[in-house]
């Protein structure tokens, strides 16, 4: 049982990071789509010699490229998780 357990924590963490990186991934996707359209909007703004509201189609597309916090901070917890298990499987 105990030998099982070296075996499974190790690639379940590597199972976890695998899940959390893609749903980062897709996060990152649709932010840079949404950045992407609003840059289109701010681009047609200042076409049409709107420049105030341009200029905050701008600022939101900036806004709109980060990621959000909880995504980032779930990816860092389970890099770390990963690290763990495999630095505990290594010293076995």
């Amino acid at each position: 049982m105990t030998d099982a357990l070296w075996v499974v924590i190790p690639f379940s963490a590597v199972a976890i990071f695998a899940a959390v990186s893609w749903w980062r991934h897709r996060h990152v996707k649709a932010a840079e789509q949404r950045a992407e359209l609003l840059y289109i909007h701010a681009r047609d703004h200042y076409a049409h010699g709107d420049a105030e509201v341009g200029s905050r189609f701008l600022v939101s597309a900036y806004k709109a490229r980060t990621v959000p916090a909880h995504v980032e901070a779930a990816h860092a917890t389970a890099l770390l998780a990963l690290l763990f298990a495999l630095a505990v499987a290594l010293m076995r």
